[in-house]
């Protein structure tokens, strides 16, 4: 079940920077959307009978913006045109237009991928950070059929004010403030337009709710909203796909999947009898997020984990199975190598890493088997490359 949430008061989400009240860092930007570890907690109190004290697991995790589902911008696309128009209330709102970038031979350097993706129209003015700009469901649709040159997109701050907090360390035996304990947070403070939204697995909330969320425990309402994520099935029968990830993605080997072999490219995938073989051509990715967060039952940090960024594409070549095969692997899938507090469980044919365990831990998994993640880390979608994409992908072949 997906469920929504509504912001009643300013929310305030840790991101993987260092904050001290005395120090460098006494600003700390809220991170928006929360990482999908930030619901456990919440949600954790309506695990009930023999389910309480179990971990929960999350799938799709994201945003509603005026009731419909909302996603990063793909990183293979590139902003070309911007406006600005004015909503009811009179306030400025930016919306953009995006082009799918262009698959190019691969640079003479020490570049790892046989391709790379190149702008299609040159702008002067350099692209606004992707970190703000998203797509609804429907444009990301046509994204993932291969339609449609340009997609439509809007700024996420459309939805959202930005507000600071003003604070100082107080002692916590006396209640005293501290001298040059001064710092600010930056609160999020989302419009009546802008929801987030959790899909959870194993957990039925009937009537609505209100949790705590966030770092500074604010209240939120929750309310059922939808069965599901429903995206229509996209049909293939081409050797290429590419797989756009919803949330951020933690691999094992930094960009890499630990499936993946660096030095070939190449590697299998094999759940439930369904099995392909891969090469990695191309990608498209922002700088890592760091993701962290505390353990409250052992009173300290998690260990802290780099991880591709929402948006993210990767470009694949089939070498053994078809796309359909593909689409029952990876579509709508958390596809990350690193889960949290995977200590005292065992997997038939795996190994699990026997160092220590505080917050995420790897799989150490032999490269033809998949064990897929359920903290709601790399939630990624299949798309297909339109016609003008493999012509360009068999005429480079050809060149080299």
């Amino acid at each position: 079940m997906i469920y929504k949430i509504r912001a009643v008061d300013q929310l305030f989400f840790r991101s993987g920077t260092p904050f001290e009240a005395k120090g460098e860092t006494h600003l700390l930007k809220s991170q928006f959307p929360p990482y999908p570890g930030t619901y456990s907690g919440s949600f954790a109190y309506f695990m009930e009978g023999d389910k309480k004290g179990r971990k929960l697991k999350i799938s799709y995790n994201g945003i509603l913006c005026d009731e419909t589902f909302c996603f990063p911008k793909p990183l293979d696309t590139a902003v070309i045109d911007s406006s600005t128009t004015q909503s009811g209330n009179a306030r400025e709102e930016k919306h953009y237009k995006l082009e799918r970038m262009k698959l190019t031979k691969k640079p003479p350097s020490n570049f790892p991928l046989s391709y790379c993706l190149a702008r299609q129209t040159d702008v002067a003015k350099k692209d606004k950070s992707s970190d703000d700009i998203y797509v609804n469901q429907q444009s990301l649709q046509q994204y993932l059929n291969g339609e449609a040159s340009e997609l439509n997109a809007f700024s996420l701050s459309n939805y959202f004010e930005n507000e600071r907090k003003i604070g100082i360390r107080t002692k916590s035996k006396t209640g005293k403030t501290e001298e040059g304990m001064l710092y600010q947070i930056g609160m999020v403070q989302p419009g009546q337009r802008l929801q987030l939204a959790v899909e959870l697995k194993d957990l039925e909330i009937v009537e609505h709710q209100s949790i705590s969320l966030g770092a500074e425990g604010r209240v939120a309402e929750v309310t059922a909203f939808a069965e599901g994520l429903v995206m229509p099935a996209i049909e293939s029968d081409s050797e290429y796909f590419k797989l756009y990830f919803a949330t951020p993605a933690i691999f094992g080997n930094g960009w890499y999947p630990q499936w993946i072999d660096q030095e070939t490219k190449v590697g299998s995938f094999l759940f439930k009898k369904r099995k392909v073989t891969l090469e990695l051509i191309a990608a498209s990715m922002g700088r890592y997020e760091a993701i962290g967060g505390f353990d409250t039952k052992k009173g300290k940090p998690k260990e802290m984990k780099y991880a591709v960024p929402a948006g993210s594409v990767y470009y694949f070549k089939i070498l053994d199975g078809d796309f359909k095969t593909a689409m029952k692997l990876f579509n709508q899938k958390c596809i990350s190598d690193c889960r949290e507090n995977m200590s005292g469980l065992k997997f038939e044919n795996h190994e699990i890493d026997k160092q220590q365990k505080n917050g995420f831990s790897k799989m150490n998994f032999s490269r033809d088997r998949l064990v897929y993640c359920d903290r709601g880390f790399g939630y990624a979608m299949v798309g297909k490359l339109n016609e003008k994409e493999e012509a360009q992908l068999e005429c480079l072949k050809r060149k080299n």
